[in-house]
């Protein structure tokens, strides 16, 4: 999916794979990634821990060896809002090779009646820029509309309900995609791109 350079929206319950797939593919791609570990999610393999303590000009210098790094946002929802919009501004259009900028909880930082937020020029003008972005949710329907139409390729996992309001801004029928779901192995997704949905079956922790 990388390979295409396009953004890239996952959504799913708990535990239902996505963050899993995410990390699968940062692991997978061959230059620098940094991921905003919303929620401190285990990520092994090379991936470097960061956070607010880190010099953001260690983490560029990292990025421009392709490391991967592992950012470990703070607690408070504010803050980590902040940390966020500083590492895009400052990330933004400094590489030559494309970089993946990969955000965990994306309600978080860019929700649905948010106008402005540097995810959102991420999601606008990143592609442009040498940047890449893997979005990750729960709850597609709280996420701005900018970042869910910005993204060309959708990976739908398991929902504990689903959205409406999210499915009906692509015209899709929920209800096939809820069926082909449960009807389908555990870690099971479906990948919706401008040729259609197709399901994959299962990836495997």
């Amino acid at each position: 999916m990388l390979d295409e350079n396009k953004h890239i929206f996952i959504a799913g319950q708990t535990r239902s794979g996505k963050t899993f797939l995410a990390i699968k593919l940062m692991k997978e791609y061959q230059g620098g990634v940094i991921f905003i570990n919303s929620q401190d999610e285990k990520v092994g393999g090379d991936f470097i821990r960061a956070s607010m303590n880190t010099p953001v000009q260690d983490i560029i210098e990292m990025l421009h060896q392709d490391k991967k790094i592992n950012y470990i946002v703070s607690d408070d929802i504010e803050t980590a809002n902040k940390e966020v919009d500083y590492l895009i501004y400052e990330l933004t259009g400094r590489f030559k090779k494309k970089i993946i900028f990969c955000i965990d909880e994306i309600a978080d930082y860019a929700p649905l009646n948010k106008n402005k937020s540097k995810t959102l020029t991420l999601a606008r003008r990143g592609l442009g820029k040498n940047v890449q972005a893997i979005f990750i949710c729960q709850t597609p329907a709280d996420v701005s509309k900018t970042i869910t139409k910005q993204c060309d390729i959708h990976v739908f996992f398991v929902f504990n309900f689903y959205d409406d309001a999210y499915f009906n801004r692509f015209k899709i029928d929920s209800e096939l995609i809820k069926n082909t779901l449960q009807k389908s192995s555990k870690y099971s997704f479906i990948v919706m791109k401008s040729n259609g949905l197709r399901l994959y079956h299962p990836i495997t922790p």
